[in-house]
């Protein structure tokens, strides 16, 4: 069960990063069109908009993945530390 929220979490993020560097791509292509032809610097606000929202989307995502990491080896820490204090005490080894 944990393995497919594990991929189902990797997938997602996997397409935000996609969606991202195609939207970086795009923004970069289009902000150079613009300066080619001498345009309006206000022609970046949606093109910014757009990477902000984009940028959003994959930290966000990148934030997701981390924290299921992170807890995964948060529960795993506790167990085996549990596992290594019960052993020890069995054995009369001082903490």
């Amino acid at each position: 069960m944990a393995e497919e929220l594990t991929r189902k979490r990797l997938k997602v993020f996997g397409v935000a990063v996609t969606d991202f560097e195609d939207q970086c791509q795009a923004i970069a292509e289009q902000a150079r069109r613009e300066v080619d032809r001498g345009g309006d610097p206000a022609a970046f606000l949606p093109m910014l908009e757009g990477l902000l929202r984009s940028s959003s989307e994959v930290f966000g995502r990148w934030l997701e993945v981390t924290r299921a990491i992170v807890e995964q080896q948060q529960q795993t820490n506790v167990q085996i530390l549990g596992l290594l204090d019960g052993l020890k005490k069995q054995k009369g080894f001082s903490s």
